[in-house]
Order: structure tokens, then sequence, then C-alpha cells
């Protein structure tokens, strides 16, 4: 019985399904023009996920999403809402991009953390012209931390 349930551990493991109470899992993004937003991909550098909002939506509390080097543009503001760390390379090597043509209303932040426990690490916020555009990250009465 002891072994059924460990292949069942793994299959479910395999299958970025995880029981509570199991370990914090690393979702990948490459840069841009690399990776796929569908199921299956983003758990290994090899097969990234394409977008950090997809990846974001794909984590589970207490995971990481870890940013390939090279930009990474976002079509639209980035919402964290649980307690996951964002984490780059380097902030020399990795850039989250927001074009100004990504939203029409004006002062729409580029990131939204909207959850307590939020790392961001290691990464460049780079908005085009974001003086025009509003603020790069809006915290909304949590405690992230930004390294």
């Amino acid at each position: 019985m002891k072994a059924a349930g460990r292949r069942m551990g793994l299959v479910l493991a395999l299958a970025g399904v995880l029981p509570s109470g199991g370990a914090a899992a690393t979702w990948y993004v490459g840069p841009d023009g690399t990776g796929t937003d569908a199921v299956g991909f983003g758990t290994e550098t090899a097969t990234p996920f394409a977008s950090a909002g997809y990846a974001v939506a794909q984590a589970a509390p207490g995971d990481t999403v870890a940013l390939l080097p090279g930009t990474h543009t976002q079509a639209g503001t980035l919402v964290i809402d649980k307690e996951i760390r964002l984490e780059g390379d380097g902030r020399a090597t990795t850039v989250l991009f927001f074009p100004s043509n990504f939203t029409a209303a004006m002062n729409v932040p580029a990131v939204t953390v909207a959850a307590s426990n939020v790392t961001l690490r290691a990464f460049t916020i780079l908005r085009q012209n974001f003086l025009a555009y509003g603020a790069l990250i809006h915290v909304a009465d949590v405690w992230p931390a930004c390294q």
C-alpha cells in the first residue's frame, strides 16, 4: 500500500498537481520568443512558459516563478495574488518589460502585489514611458519583500 501511495504522489508531482503540504515547485519563464504557455511546460529550463502572467497563474502559494535571463514582455498588469517568489537571474540580465501601449488607462501599475509574503528578487522592471502611464509597482495593503 505504501508503494502505491508513493507512485500516486510521483504521478501527481509529474503532472504538476501536488497534494496539500507538497513540496514547493519552481516554474520557469523563458525570455521573449521562447516558451509555451500550456500544460506540460514550465517545469524545466529547457521547456519554460512563455509569460510571467501565465506562470504566476499556475503557481501555488510557496512556489517560485523563475524568470530566465533576457527580456520578458508582459502584455498587461501582472497581478500577484498569492504568496510566491518571483525572481530573475540578476538585475542586469533579467528584465520584465511593460510596453507603453499595454493599456489605454492611465495610472495603471505594471505590477500589483495583492498578497503578503511575496518576494520580488533579482530582476529589473522596465516600463516604456512610465511617466505617462503610471507606477511600476502597486502594493495593496500587504507586506512584500523586494530584493
